[in-house]
């Protein structure tokens, strides 16, 4: 499954890794766990090329890598 990167909109605990994911941060998620995180309103907007872009500059761009 393809993954896409979104805005983080509401802090939440990954239910895969345990890690802690904060408001304004970008995370990465797959079709399948994308309309649970939706439903939970703690993901909002896919990010941009530049969005991710600049959070990989900023060293905030990888908040989950699974």
């Amino acid at each position: 499954m393809a993954k896409k990167t979104y805005h983080v909109i509401a802090d939440f605990t990954d239910a895969v890794t345990g890690e802690e994911v904060k408001a304004g941060s970008l995370y990465e998620a797959d079709e399948k766990r994308l309309p649970k995180l939706l439903e939970a309103e703690v993901i909002g907007d896919e990010a941009t090329k530049a969005d991710i872009d600049a959070a990989k500059k900023a060293g905030e761009g990888d908040a989950d890598e699974s």
